[in-house]
């Protein structure tokens, strides 16, 4: 804020100024006009005043001859007053409006962003080995029972059986609400070529197949809404290509493996309500720094929030609710409005010492 330029003295306030008492006077005024200025932040133009100023105003007064800090030159005054020198404007804030949380949910990952399968004309991933393995995957979840199996153990390309399609030499298997059912076999780590594989919403059961880290190639896991089980394989890590996991929504336990943090091109994963997984959260996950978003909610996971995972700069989404976290925030999460909103949503926190999850 800046008030108007200054003007040269009334006639009666120049007969004023000649007086003791009217001098005076004026300091007075002038005194409490420019506290009132100072108190609202506003910066007195140069002039010429009665110095000293108020400490409380930002100004320097300066005599004939001498030059402001500025470099500019004292104006010339009458007696008894000395030059008031240009201020600095006021500073322009800088201090940005802290982000608005938004209510917690989960992350949307259950509408798969490709479009709807369709044949492919060119065959080229198809391998001897491809055949056989689909065929065990048809007869391992109740093929027979599928809501589409066109074209499954026929005599046809493979890529022209349903959900499954080609890429050039990568493979994709697509077989969300499908009515899968039974288990998933350890057979399907013989796909090494595979980028894609997607079985959510059907009724899969089982454990997750620890021989499916030798599908260095894959890109996308999806295996949601189904009832699977066990803990989360650990060899897992050997995946590094992984962008896209899905496992939420089954029955895991366990612990979060702290390998997985070798699986640095995730971009998205969603964990949430695997109601028996407990632990506490790796600080090695804060080599993830790929993540978009992480999805936790809704299971037993325990212990203080790692000061590592700011390095997570990318996050839009973090869940931590429904756990049983103890402890302060992390001082540095306050930079990743991500993980300040997460923790918002969580607390207050109980202490670590004398919380019982």
């Amino acid at each position: 804020m800046w008030v108007p330029p200054f003007t040269a003295p009334s006639k009666e306030r120049q007969k004023m100024m000649k007086s003791p008492v009217g001098l005076l006077l004026l300091f007075v005024v002038a005194s409490a006009a420019m506290e009132t200025l100072a108190q609202k932040g506003v910066f007195i133009p140069p002039g010429c005043y009665v110095c000293p100023v108020l400490p409380s105003v930002n100004t320097t007064c300066c005599s004939a001859g001498q030059s402001c800090p500025d470099g500019s030159e004292c104006c010339p005054c009458g007696s008894g007053q000395s030059c008031l020198c240009p201020s600095p404007l006021p500073p322009t804030p800088t201090d940005t409006v802290p982000p608005v949380c938004e209510p917690p949910q989960k992350v949307q990952t259950h509408t798969i962003s490709q479009p709807v399968w369709v044949p492919s004309t060119n065959c080229s991933c198809e391998t001897p080995e491809t055949r056989g393995v689909l065929s065990e995957l048809f007869n391992a979840t109740g093929g027979s029972g599928w809501t589409n199996r066109v074209g499954w153990l026929s005599q046809l390309p493979v890529c022209t059986w349903y959900g499954v399609s080609c890429n050039g030499t990568a493979l994709s298997i697509r077989l969300e609400s499908n009515n899968l059912s039974g288990t998933v076999p350890d057979a399907l780590s013989a796909l090494t070529q595979i980028q894609q594989l997607s079985l959510g919403f059907n009724q899969l059961r089982g454990t997750l197949p620890t021989s499916w880290s030798n599908l260095t190639r894959l890109q996308s896991l999806f295996l949601f809404k189904n009832e699977l089980s066990g803990t989360l394989p650990s060899s897992w890590w050997m995946m590094k290509e992984m962008q896209e996991l899905g496992l939420d929504s089954n029955q895991l336990s366990g612990t979060l493996p702290s390998s997985w943090s070798m699986m640095t091109q995730l971009q998205l994963f969603t964990l949430q309500f695997n109601n028996l997984l407990h632990g506490t959260l790796p600080t090695s996950w804060g080599s993830l720094t790929q993540l978009v978003g992480l999805s936790l909610e809704g299971n037993r996971l325990s212990g203080t929030l790692p000061s590592s995972w700011v390095a997570m700069t990318k996050l839009g989404h973090l869940g931590l609710v429904q756990n049983h976290f103890c402890g302060a925030e992390p001082s540095s999460w306050d930079s990743v409005p991500a993980l300040n909103c997460a923790y918002q949503h969580i607390a207050p926190l109980p202490n670590c010492s004398t919380y019982i999850p």
